[in-house]
């Protein structure tokens, strides 16, 4: 039920489904056409300009304060899922834009500042619990003989919550100290997934990668003036955080 809730209110509250639902209103009623037509446009522009949604990533992302180890050593870097999905047709790993949530770690480890790494979030995929996205990926990068045995894979969690939940089961088993842990997502993730593992009372680092703020010097009159078809399509995955940050505030996940 939790799950049909939050699936509803994500098709709610994006942009384009305001626009796509007011013009459908617009053609039942006839007499509030004009006012229902002209608040849609006004909804399709204002979320297609450039201008508003680098503001909201500026105010929602975490901040890229980590750009290299705090600390000499690490023994424990917890990756996020998002990563990778798999496609049954072709039998193949799928690689996502957030890859680079693995990249980092891999190369600290390769450096000799991470000892260990796991992988939370095998299970993302209800509609296909069989395929253990993160195993195989595990099991892909192990093909190298630097990461084997050193990549773990957390395969039960859902959600951002249960992967707080079952890293700090599995950090317990480890015997490791919290202050050495390392904690990597994308910056747009990191609020909610930042909440989540602190509620377990686990201390940590953050690496925030993946950022989708453009730097101030790419910045020109079109971000305010001209609309971009990918720029609304680009508000569903912010949103999709600000509204889940909330959820689980409100349902005691944090």
């Amino acid at each position: 039920m939790f799950y049909a809730l939050g699936k509803s209110l994500y098709f709610l509250l994006f942009p384009l489904n305001w626009v796509v639902l007011l013009l459908i209103q617009a053609l039942l009623w006839k007499k509030a056409r004009r006012p229902l037509v002209i608040l849609a446009i006004a909804i399709w522009y204002f979320f297609s300009l450039e201008a508003p949604l680098q503001y909201a990533y500026r105010q929602w992302e975490w901040s890229p304060e980590l750009k290299s180890p705090h600390k000499e050593h690490y023994d424990l870097a917890i990756v996020l899922g998002g990563v990778v999905s798999y496609n049954e047709d072709l039998e193949m790993l799928n690689v996502h834009g957030g890859y680079d949530r693995i990249l980092y770690p891999l190369q600290w480890h390769y450096e000799g500042k991470i000892d260990q790494i796991i992988i939370s979030g095998g299970r993302s995929d209800r509609y296909h619990p069989n395929y253990n996205n993160y195993q195989m990926l595990s099991d892909f990068l192990a093909g190298d003989s630097l990461y084997q045995e050193k990549i773990l894979v957390e395969s039960q969690s859902l959600n951002t919550y249960q992967n707080a939940l079952y890293c700090k089961a599995m950090i317990d088993s480890l015997n490791l100290e919290s202050e050495h842990l390392l904690l990597v997502s994308s910056a747009i993730h990191l609020p909610r997934a930042v909440a989540c593992f602190k509620a377990q009372g686990l201390n940590f680092d953050v690496l925030a990668v993946d950022h989708n703020q453009e730097a101030e010097a790419y910045r020109n009159w079109t971000w305010y003036w001209v609309p971009k078809p990918e720029i609304l399509m680009k508000w569903r995955s912010l949103l999709k955080e600000m509204i889940g940050y909330h959820v689980y505030d409100w349902r005691g996940y944090f």
